[in-house]
């Protein structure tokens, strides 16, 4: 069954998972799975995972750990990505291909819940 989407901010990614604020509040529930759709450097992923820790970060706006479930493939894929991302980081070079959200959690929640009402 599908539920829906929402949009999210990814604040860290690895190998094993991400860490991700949104402003849904969802029980940390092992049946329960989700899909996360995201892109770097210009590459598409959509990774099934299952949350494993969540934190009240401000009124409305919540933090995730959440566990990626990766075939060999996909993961090979990540780590390429995530090891050029760390190569341009470390240089002090632009990221490019990749969407930035510099604005503060509960402005860009509220921005796009707005943006979805018009």
């Amino acid at each position: 069954m599908q539920v829906g989407k929402t949009p999210i901010l990814i604040d860290n990614i690895g190998l094993g998972g991400l860490k991700i604020r949104s402003n849904l509040k969802s029980p940390i529930n092992m049946n329960m799975k989700f899909r996360i759709c995201f892109s770097l450097l210009n590459e598409q992923f959509e990774v099934d995972c299952q949350l494993k820790w969540t934190n009240e970060e401000f009124l409305d706006i919540y933090s995730y750990g959440i566990y990626f479930k990766l075939s060999r493939i996909t993961q090979d894929r990540l780590a390429l990505i995530i090891n050029k991302l760390s190569a341009l980081r470390r240089n002090n070079l632009t990221i490019p291909d990749t969407e930035f959200i510099y604005e503060d959690p509960r402005t860009y929640f509220r921005n796009n819940l707005l943006e979805k009402i018009k």
